[in-house]
């Protein structure tokens, strides 16, 4: 919500003039605080507003005091707003909508510096927290692939310690085999040198014993 000159004409047009302390108006009771006649509600909110930072319209851009008047009322509906909000419960496109109206307030030289200030403060304060929330979730994210990392890691480690078993197993079961290879082939070179000198004795054997 930003301010118009409609919207001021509307409210300043409820005010029939300036000068009764009391009015009554469509819905609203007005009062006077100082010069400025607002609506009943405004009135508490403004008298601090003065007190803390004094007449904040006396640099006004309109020289109509009902001009004004209207101005000041919405910088109390700003105020009474954040007064009656909880921090939480505010969000950030009300924010940036009372920013957007304070921008328009500073632009008809009303003093409301110190409201943008504190509007900006609470902006930020709202990014804060809302990348807090976002670091959170992410936090929590990243502990559960965490979890769900290691979990599987140590499925995996045993997984391997079962394959380095395995291989292990395997490993003394071609050791057997290789020694069983070895002793197979010393027999049958021994077999065969058997074989190879028992035919060389049977070459010296004379014909006629070798016959019928």
């Amino acid at each position: 919500m930003s301010l118009n000159l409609t919207r001021i004409a509307a409210l300043m047009n409820d005010y029939p003039s300036d000068s009764d302390e009391v009015e009554s108006r469509p819905g609203h009771m007005s009062v006077m605080v100082d010069k400025y006649r607002v609506k009943e509600e405004a009135a508490p909110v403004l008298q601090k507003i003065f007190l803390k930072y004094g007449d904040i319209a006396m640099n006004s851009s309109f020289s109509s005091v009902n001009f004004s008047s209207s101005l000041l009322e919405f910088v109390c509906d700003i105020c009474k707003k954040l007064e009656e909000t909880d921090f939480l419960s505010i969000t950030s496109k009300e924010i940036q909508s009372m920013l957007a109206e304070a921008r328009d307030l500073e632009a008809a030289k009303i003093d409301v510096g110190w409201l943008s200030r504190r509007l900006n403060d609470i902006s930020q304060a709202k990014q804060l927290l809302q990348d807090s929330c976002k670091l959170k979730e992410a936090k929590t994210r990243n502990l559960v692939v965490m979890e769900t990392n290691k979990k599987e890691v140590e499925e995996l480690k045993e997984e391997l310690a079962a394959c380095i078993a395995t291989c292990r197993v395997l490993q003394q079961r071609i050791h057997n085999k290789e020694d069983e290879f070895g002793i197979a082939r010393s027999e049958n070179e021994k077999n065969h040198a058997e074989l190879c000198s028992f035919e060389v004795q049977g070459e010296q054997f004379p014909e006629e014993v070798l016959g019928p």
